[in-house]
């Protein structure tokens, strides 16, 4: 093998290596990424008996901008 076909063959898989590479990074940075953060609590206020509250709280942590239509809550024990 002369050294023209060596470097090209090198110029080569540095392009294959480099181009996996991008296209991994790519397809990770433009994934949808949510954290969902629940918290359970009690109202206090003058309420007999105590209502049970959930609140969620959502943070994207993505690049895309992401649309939230709305949020499903089951409860096991009422089964709604």
């Amino acid at each position: 093998m002369s050294d023209v076909q060596f470097i090209t063959l090198l110029i080569a898989y540095l392009g294959l290596v480099l181009g996996v590479i991008n296209t991994v990074w790519n397809l990770r940075r433009d994934r949808v990424r949510l954290r969902v953060r629940p918290r359970y609590f009690d109202i206090q206020e003058n309420v007999s008996p105590k209502i049970p509250w959930i609140e969620v709280a959502l943070t994207n942590t993505g690049h895309k901008p992401v649309t939230i239509f709305g949020v499903y809550a089951f409860n096991r024990t009422i089964g709604r």
